[in-house]
């Protein structure tokens, strides 16, 4: 009978004091049938206490974690879920899942400031286990199942393997199914971004279909005034982008621009993302600035405006159209604006406005002067003597560079002026690569004693050799 009532406690816990009244007074009404405690009834109610304060601490201080980018609060609510984990007793599976989500969510937010993989594979790990303890009747099922493909497509993109989004798009598509209404618009978000992970590296365009009808519905589901539906819209764009980029369609790229302009509309207050028990992902896509090429995890109203302006640069280059050009430089101008100075999307807006402000090409770029003619053969090789080796380089090719070879060294093939029977090999030396055993096996040929001619300064070996100066 207890035991009855400490699962309808802990799902009194997991749901809050309004939505788990109910629950709570079905608690408390097995514990009066139960008949008076005992000394291991109050100690477990002790524990009871205990544990409902822990998972109370860490849900606030994630909670505040997720509002509040201070890393002090970070890490509070990192410490704050690890106690949690350690203090709920495995017995308590649908409490146990609920701080094992939390704990991955913060490790999750953890790896986003930082960007430690430890963080990430924590954080996989972590919810890994949450969706094993929650089993099939758990009020946050939905909402871990979510959270859980969103880390796995997060490691797909920090350099995972296929594996990882199979699983992201097993995981979404069971959040959609097993949550209710509530939230049904986020879960379909991340079930649409796991399908264009899946489509980029399967190449399977069914994939690509179900994602535009995915962020579709996710959009529908929507009102205009959703502090996410900015984001949806963007989540949209994307994913009609993918398809127009695959097979073209115009339609595809008209109804992009259209759903870019609805989220740039909606003004600053777009894309604020969820609570720390949200269903939309917001705060965690890097596909959503895909359209402009902002690598970064912003799906803010100046995000919006950059994809906006990104399409427009695109359609005035397509068709010519001085309107959509003023048009995109004055939503850069405005995005920048709208951004803090140190941030990085800095950068990619002055890039966009200088190839939008820059002049046409209308001819070929001009040749650098320091650039070599090609009126202008190398020069040819040469033997020892001087004169041009035959056969060794064309007016166009280069002769390979070779190092200065010693006065005594094998003479070029063709030069009139050596004899084979004159010649003899290198004096093996400390730097000769010759081994030493060769003098003995290989005697030096006769050859004429050194000389001093009156004609050349420089001494010289007989009258056959090349290396007679003239």
């Amino acid at each position: 009978m207890r035991a009855i009532a400490d699962l309808h406690r802990c799902r009194s816990l997991v749901l809050g004091p309004e939505a788990g009244r109910e629950n709570a007074a079905v608690a408390a009404a097995l514990e009066r049938f139960a008949g008076p405690e005992t000394s291991a009834d109050t100690a477990d109610a002790e524990e009871a206490g205990r544990v409902a304060a822990v998972h109370r601490e860490a849900r606030d201080r994630v909670t505040a974690a997720r509002r509040d980018p201070d890393p002090l609060l970070l890490e509070q609510a990192v410490r704050a879920a690890e106690v949690a984990v350690d203090v709920v007793p495995e017995r308590l599976r649908p409490l146990r899942a609920t701080v094992l989500a939390l704990w991955g969510v913060s490790l999750r937010l953890r790896y986003e400031r930082w960007g430690s993989a430890r963080d990430l594979d924590g954080a996989v790990t972590a919810l890994r286990e949450a969706e094993s303890a929650a089993g099939g009747g758990h009020p946050d099922r939905a909402w871990i199942l979510s959270t859980l493909g969103a880390a796995l497509r997060e490691r797909h993109d920090r350099g995972g393997g296929l594996d990882d989004v199979l699983e992201a798009v097993r995981v979404a598509r069971a959040a959609v199914e097993s949550g209710g209404e509530t939230d049904r618009a986020g879960r379909l978000y991340n079930l649409g971004l796991a399908l264009r992970r899946r489509h980029e590296r399967t190449r399977d365009p069914a994939d690509l279909e179900e994602a535009v009808a995915v962020h579709r519905e996710a959009v529908a589901l929507t009102p205009a005034g959703h502090h996410d539906h900015g984001l949806l819209q963007q989540g949209l764009a994307s994913a009609l982008r993918a398809r127009y980029e695959l097979d073209g369609r115009e339609t595809d790229f008209e109804a992009r621009i259209e759903a870019l302009e609805t989220a740039a509309s909606l003004g600053a207050g777009a894309g604020a993302g969820a609570d720390a028990k949200g269903g939309t992902d917001a705060d965690a896509d890097a596909d959503a600035d895909a359209d402009a090429a902002a690598q970064g995890h912003s799906t803010s109203w100046p995000a919006a405006l950059l994809n906006l302006a990104s399409a427009l640069t695109e359609r005035h280059e397509r068709t010519g159209a001085d309107g959509d050009a003023r048009r995109a430089e004055s939503l850069l101008r405005t995005a920048s604006a709208a951004l803090p100075p140190e941030d990085t999307q800095q950068a990619f807006v002055r890039y966009q406005l200088g190839l939008l402000l820059a002049p046409p090409v209308t001819g070929p770029p001009p040749r650098p002067s320091c650039a070599p003619r090609p009126s202008s053969p190398p020069p040819l090789p040469s033997c020892a003597c001087g004169r041009p080796t035959p056969g060794r380089a064309g007016p166009w090719r280069r002769a390979p560079r070779r190092r200065p070879r010693p006065r005594t060294d094998r003479p070029s093939p063709g030069c009139p002026r050596s004899s084979p029977a004159t010649w003899r090999p290198p004096t093996p030396n400390r730097r000769s690569p010759t081994p030493r055993a060769w003098r003995a096996t290989r005697p030096p040929a006769p050859w004429p004693p050194a000389t001093r001619t009156a004609r050349s300064p420089s001494w010289s070996r007989g009258a056959g050799s090349c290396s007679a100066r003239a």
